[in-house]
């Protein structure tokens, strides 16, 4: 054991130490930035963005493995499409419900998006309550004081004892 421990090489280096050599070596790298002229400023820049390219393409568009997953991803993009890109997809031939009840554009009464963001509020608290981790509870506290309502019928509905 002993030889073992005269063997290895011990780091003698602080932090500090580490600290001081990493600010070295940065200031270095930008005094030979400076230096450098335009054209090669350009030329590491392009193989810069080339790398950063291939690592996306190697990353690849990876169809998720689920059809929820996969679905939740076409949903998403769906609903972010523009008017022209919709219009696009009709052309193409592709239909889906977002098209025609963006066309209908039915009104919504205060009282029904009232229910539907209680039910909303209601759950997420449900969930919150369910986990013990720092953010998801400063979550739940943020959204009961929001709720702010004492009225026993609301903390009974929401579940707040």
């Amino acid at each position: 054991m002993k030889r073992l421990r005269e063997n290895k090489k011990l780091s003698t280096t602080t932090r500090a130490e580490i600290k001081e050599q990493r600010k070295k070596w940065r200031v270095a790298k930008e005094r030979q930035k400076n230096r450098m002229d335009p054209e090669k400023k350009a030329e590491q820049l392009e193989k810069r963005r080339h790398k950063y390219h291939l690592k996306r393409l190697k990353e690849g568009n990876k169809v998720p493995g689920t059809p929820k997953k996969f679905a939740d991803i076409v949903e998403s993009l769906l609903a972010k499409a523009s008017p022209k890109k919709i219009a696009e997809l009709k052309t193409r031939g592709i239909q889906f419900k977002a098209i025609q009840v963006e066309e209908k554009e039915e009104t919504v009464s205060t009282e029904d998006v009232a229910k539907t963001v209680f039910v909303k509020i209601k759950d997420r608290i449900a969930s919150l309550k369910e986990t013990r981790k720092m953010k998801p509870r400063g979550e739940l506290r943020v959204l009961v004081k929001a709720v702010g309502s004492r009225r026993h019928a609301v903390v009974k509905k929401l579940g707040m004892r």
